[in-house]
């Protein structure tokens, strides 16, 4: 189970694009309206977030970030420091070198994307236990070398 702002949910919350909605709230930097902050901050008027540090599920879904995460959405997201799950998928993301630093992520998704190598980036996440890349371009056993840097993945 999953909480979000003091309700029990049986999924983490998902920003999707199908979400249509003219708010994109206070957390919104006015130099930096990217597609990702929009998602995110539409979610938290959703479940009436107020602060970034109240968040610990995060999935974003079919925004488009480009071949990588831009360095505003991940100072933004380094924002979001109690997160324990966050999901990427279907965003288009192929190098994931500039991901959050997030010291309490445990479970990642980077499901439906193009990503061939880089993951030794992953080590930067010390309690991570569960990745989940499917359908990505990955076609070598070298490439998936690095995750053994990774101490509590299962």
């Amino acid at each position: 189970m999953f909480w979000e702002n003091g309700k029990e949910c049986r999924t983490p919350p998902r920003i999707n694009s199908q979400e249509n909605a003219d708010y994109y709230g206070p957390l919104l930097s006015e130099d930096c309206n990217t597609e990702v902050k929009k998602r995110i901050a539409r979610r938290l008027k959703q479940f009436s977030i107020k602060h970034e540090s109240e968040l610990t599920n995060l999935v974003i879904e079919g925004a488009e970030t480009g071949e990588s995460l831009s360095d505003h959405d991940r100072r933004y997201l380094e924002k979001f420091s109690e997160l324990e799950v966050l999901a990427f998928t279907e965003t288009g993301i192929k190098n994931i070198a500039n991901l959050p630093d997030l010291p309490k992520l445990m479970r990642l998704e980077l499901c439906y994307n193009k990503i061939e190598s880089g993951l030794e980036v992953l080590c930067q996440y010390p309690l991570l236990r569960i990745l989940k890349m499917r359908y990505n371009n990955i076609s070598t056993f070298e490439a998936i070398k690095p995750l053994a840097g990774v101490r509590l993945l299962n």
